[in-house]
């Protein structure tokens, strides 16, 4: 006989736990993302809250099967994926109506930026298969219209009807910069983000042709986002004048 004190921990408790674990992460995305908004100079309305935290929770429930990204955690991730991409339509030039997102990943800065923006037009450039597939699943699950899913590399990208450039997430970045700003030749705007060391080869990279920008990223003092403007070279540091830049507590 069972002893009274044990119980059957059965798969409908385990589904029951879970679901009570990703309704607390769901609110506390939404909570991060309502807080931290003044930091970054953002005002987001209901739509798109709740679009994010759609895509959230549907990156969430593939980052359980397979690898996407690597921070997950609702305050962290509103922050650093959803947040910091949205900063970027801050500094987007006013005739800016269609941009491309080079190196996609999970949707960081590109997706977002649709939901933010619908009547952006956005090309997510992803070369993993894997991706790609989960992007287009997400932009057809939350009826993102004005967003669509380039497979392959951006070298390998046949059109020039773009605006801008996004790039947050590039490997051997000083190696493909130069491609990079060769796709970029007749766009308006290039936006980068990176890390101090990383914005200074783009400083030296770029300084024939483009004239650079710097913004430290709110709630961070080691990341910036550079922007890129083919109109002759002059260096601009706006670090100190950013709002929220200097914030302590995260980093």
């Amino acid at each position: 006989m069972r002893p009274s004190h044990c119980f059957t921990f059965t798969f409908d408790d385990e589904r029951a736990v879970n679901d009570q674990l990703h309704n607390a992460e769901r609110v506390a995305f939404a909570r991060a993302l309502e807080e931290l908004q003044p930091a970054f100079g953002l005002r987001l309305n209901e739509r798109v809250i709740s679009q994010l935290v759609a895509h959230y929770e549907l990156l969430g429930e593939w980052n359980r099967r397979m690898n996407l990204t690597s921070l997950i955690d609702p305050v962290e991730a509103a922050r650093f994926h959803y947040l910091e991409s949205l900063y970027a339509t801050r500094h987007f030039q006013p005739q800016i109506r269609s941009v491309i997102d080079v190196g996609s990943g999970a949707g960081f800065p590109g997706f977002p930026i649709a939901i933010f923006v619908p009547t952006l037009r956005v090309v997510l450039v992803e070369s993993q298969m894997r991706k790609v597939v989960f992007l287009r699943l997400a932009a057809r699950r939350l009826g993102v219209k004005n967003l669509s899913v380039f497979h392959g590399r951006f070298q390998e990208y046949p059109s020039r009807d773009f605006d801008a450039i996004l790039c947050r997430a590039l490997d051997r970045f000083q190696e493909q910069l130069p491609e990079l700003l060769r796709l970029g030749s007749a766009a308006e705007q290039i936006l980068i983000f990176a890390g101090r060391e990383l914005a200074k080869q783009c400083r030296v990279l770029s300084r024939d042709r483009w004239r650079v920008t710097q913004h430290t990223i709110p709630l961070s003092r080691r990341r910036v986002l550079i922007s890129l403007r083919p109109t002759g070279f002059t260096w601009n540091d706006t670090t100190s004048s950013i709002e929220g830049g200097n914030t302590i507590g995260f980093t």
